[in-house]
């Protein structure tokens, strides 16, 4: 079965939760013997650690036009002619190939949300498309799938399905702990408004006894400052890390912080869990589900629930990590495969 794939997100960014998502899909796809693959790679697609890892055949390899990753975004996918599925890693449409089948998966609504201006409507004007042109339609979350209902009403009566998210084999309890500094924090992802960074910063301003771990992109000049002034000497900073770095961090923090007003999904949510990390978030959006009850949820944005969901998560981390780790389980790269997969087929 013919299988055409717009690897295009790996060429929009160099690490994030929709890369990951589209590296899992992919490295199960090379080695499922049913389908027979076309992938459509861009410029600087080399630099994303995860198509780094993948090991895709020179003879499958199917190059696109030569424009600008910023135009080429944009524009449609010219398909073969034999047709089979066709799937993008980032709401782009097929073009010339009309007996084709079209899938795409939506993994938020951020810019709907967030966004203004130019960015936002186009968008906008993109995801629309992109679900208009689709066979089915992949929600990561049952969130995402009311949200696009309510935000895209024309679409909701789409063939939608809501398929989870995985998280990786690398995230697991160590044997012993590692950790020689003082008790830390951690803070993984994306720092951009709506994920409240300076909140985290400005609560721990208060708390001398915990240091903050950061992972993610290099700080900015504001958030330099910020964390100079408000975290003098308790603040690091880890970029481009390996997933057993990560693990390490995981396993030795006093807990993963993810104070986000919105998310899709939530991926280190589910991989502190599987390493025995206790994560506190805020009860919002897709968060309950895939906190489920093991997640310590504050109802707003208030230091004084954060820091009793702290202490609680210090006094009681053996109970919590034991019911993490069970809650985790429930979520795998090789279900999510599976269920992907099993869309291909029926189509």
């Amino acid at each position: 079965m013919q299988v055409q794939i717009d690897n295009i997100i790996f060429s929009l960014q160099k690490a994030g939760g929709i890369s990951a998502y589209w590296f899992e899909l992919c490295r199960r796809l090379l080695n499922d013997g049913d389908f027979a693959c076309s992938f459509y790679e861009y410029k600087n697609a080399a630099q994303n650690i995860f198509r780094k890892q993948l090991q895709i055949p020179p003879h499958l390899l199917a190059k696109s036009k030569k424009l600008p990753v910023k135009i080429e975004r944009y524009a449609p996918v010219i398909g073969h002619a034999e047709g089979g599925v066709f799937h993008s890693s980032y709401y782009r449409t097929i073009k010339f190939s009309k007996r084709a089948k079209s899938i795409v998966t939506v993994h938020d609504f951020i810019y709907e949300k967030y966004a203004s201006g130019l960015k936002r409507r186009g968008h906008i004007w993109q995801k629309s498309k992109a679900i208009a042109d689709s066979d089915v339609v992949i929600c990561v979350s049952e969130n995402t799938k009311r949200d696009l209902c309510e935000l895209y009403p024309q679409h909701k009566s789409k063939d939608i399905r809501v398929i989870y998210n995985g998280i990786s084999e690398s995230y697991y309890p160590l044997n012993g702990k590692t950790n020689q500094h003082n008790p830390y924090v951690l803070y993984v992802g994306v720092r951009s408004g709506y994920k409240n960074f300076a909140f985290v910063v400005k609560w721990l301003s208060a708390l001398k006894d915990f240091e903050l771990r950061i992972v993610g992109a290099p700080l900015s000049k504001e958030e330099q400052k910020m964390l100079t002034q408000l975290l003098p000497n308790r603040f690091h900073l880890a970029s481009s890390i390996s997933n057993s770095h990560l693990n390490e961090l995981y396993n030795n923090a006093a807990c993963l912080v993810y104070p986000s007003s919105y998310e899709g999904f939530g991926i280190p949510v589910l991989e502190a869990m599987s390493a025995g990390c206790p994560a506190i978030t805020l009860n919002t959006s897709s968060l309950p589900e895939v906190c489920g009850n093991a997640g310590l949820m504050a109802e707003k944005l208030s230091p004084e629930l954060f820091t009793e969901l702290l202490r609680y998560a210090v006094a009681n981390r053996t109970a919590i990590s034991a019911k993490g780790i069970v809650h985790a389980a429930k979520f795998s790269w090789d279900k999510c495969y599976k269920e992907t997969s099993s869309i291909y087929k029926d189509m």
